[in-house]
């Protein structure tokens, strides 16, 4: 009963505050923060976050943990720090809300991938902000959204106005690397975290812009599954002026050629056609009927997979890549051992097991030894109204008229742990882009626009605000932002 009356009152509170706000423009309400304060903090605090390098391998969280909680304990939100071992860390944050929905979770990882190898000055962790950007690993996977997530929380905490649910602030270790020591060891050892959750928001989401200005928001509950493989061959070492056949590095490369001509079957799972078909309007008028129809498109023999690009493509067929070579120390001596580990996707119908025997046929060597690394199930979440409706309304309230719509992602994220337990997990990316030509995620010389920067923020609150509030309607006031 108590529970109930409280939700009552607050309702009422709620109420009386919107309808004041309704009978004259007046002042910015409470919960509405400056957004272009918010952004010019937001900057100086993902400038310092990039400058920490978190490279996984090895990882060494701790200290961009720290930062983060130095920000919460400035702001009054109580946080915890975890070490499943020395210097990984994963921090957990919580605002209490009254209990009327189930909890939200904003969540983002700390590691970054490690720098690209070779020459092109990449600035890696130079957190530096010029050419109307800011630079380094992280920016966009994903230290900006962490620090979006953040600011939320804190811009949140600062209105002073209750809410009705939990949001619960989780950035963890080892994302890039199959999250061993980060969300999985969480889910291992602090069960509690994560009862009753009702959503989880985090990195994946898929957009399409078009002259600068958001078209399509795509809310990512799919994604393909990561198999990894670590492939070893062995063999007789020694000086390298020796006559020698089959050595290690021969056995691997001769494997790793047949593994590399391999061409998936062309597979359109549900998913995949629902997302093309809402896309389709989005494409260049070239390719747009494929999307429109991909099942007819690709029982065409001459379907030409290319003519979809990199992205889209990825989402019809298992990939395979080579990712890590490793065999010898000397030009002059020959290696007794030679590593190489592969990055597959799969499809969400693939049988892991089915596909490891296919790639045992193409390597068709017994003296390699295959060994899995990471084999993770791919799972959907059926689509979230609730959420389609705060992105719209958030939208609305940016002057902007894109749709709304689901995504597959042709990468993974940490959202599959959750899927696998029943909790909704939805990748949302708030950016209007992500980076072209090469310079995007993983790429050299990854960097964030300003601009979106600041339109990211707005949008990323605006959507938690009508997850978090009472009355999300009265989420009314129009943004300075132009453009969706």
């Amino acid at each position: 009963l108590s529970r109930i009356y409280s939700s009552a009152v607050l309702s009422l509170a709620f109420l009386l505050l919107w309808s004041s706000a309704s009978a004259s423009p007046g002042p910015t309400p409470a919960w509405v923060p400056s957004f272009d304060d918010l952004s010019k903090e937001g900057l100086s605090l993902l400038s310092n976050y990039i400058k920490i390098d978190t490279s996984n391998p090895p990882g060494r969280e701790l200290e961009a943990a720290q930062y983060l909680g130095a920000v919460l304990e400035k702001e009054g939100i109580p946080y915890e720090i975890f070490e499943p071992v020395p210097g990984r860390a994963n921090l957990v944050a919580r605002l209490e809300g009254s209990g009327s929905r189930a909890p939200l979770i904003l969540l983002q990882h700390i590691d970054v991938v490690p720098p690209l190898e070779g020459p092109g000055g990449e600035e890696a962790f130079s957190g530096a902000i010029h050419d109307g950007a800011i630079w380094g690993r992280g920016s966009l996977d994903m230290k900006g959204l962490g620090i979006i997530q953040l600011l939320t929380l804190a811009a949140l905490q600062r209105s002073g106005l209750p809410l009705t649910r939990d949001v619960i602030l989780i950035a963890t270790a080892d994302e890039e690397a199959g999250s061993r020591l980060g969300t999985a060891w969480l889910m291992d050892n602090r069960q509690e975290l994560f009862r009753n959750v009702g959503l989880v928001l985090t990195e994946g989401g898929g957009n399409i812009a078009s002259g600068g200005r958001l078209a399509y928001v795509g809310l990512e509950g799919s994604q393909k599954a990561p198999l990894w493989l670590r492939l070893t061959a062995r063999g007789s070492g020694g000086h390298g002026a020796l006559l020698r056949e089959m050595t290690a590095t021969q056995r691997l490369i001769d494997s790793l050629s047949r593994v590399s001509r391999y061409r998936s079957p062309v597979r359109v799972g549900p998913s995949v056609e629902r997302y093309f078909r809402r896309i389709a309007p989005f494409q260049p008028e070239s390719v747009r009927p494929l999307f429109e129809d991909i099942r007819s498109a690709v029982a065409d023999p001459a379907f030409d997979l290319e003519r979809l690009g990199p992205y889209y493509g990825a989402l019809l067929v298992n990939t395979i890549n080579v990712t890590v070579l490793h065999a010898g120390a000397s030009i002059n001596s020959v290696p007794s051992e030679a590593v190489a580990e592969l990055d597959c996707r799969l499809l969400q119908s693939e049988d892991p097991q089915e596909f490891l025997r296919e790639i045992d046929s193409l390597i068709d060597d017994p003296s390699i030894e295959v060994e899995e690394l990471l084999d993770a199930r791919a799972v959907r979440s059926p689509e979230k109204l609730e959420l389609v409706q705060a992105v719209s309304d958030a939208l609305d309230e940016l002057g902007a008229s894109a749709e709304v719509g689901p995504s597959v992602l042709p990468g993974y994220s940490d959202s599959r742990f959750f899927r696998a337990r029943g909790i909704p997990s939805f990748g949302f990316s708030p950016f209007r882009s992500v980076g072209e030509n090469g310079q995007g995620i993983h790429g050299r010389n990854e960097r964030l626009g300003l601009d979106d920067f600041r339109f990211g923020l707005e949008f990323f609150y605006r959507v938690v605000a009508h997850l978090v509030m009472p009355l999300s309607s009265d989420l009314n006031t129009r943004s300075t932002v132009s453009g969706r």
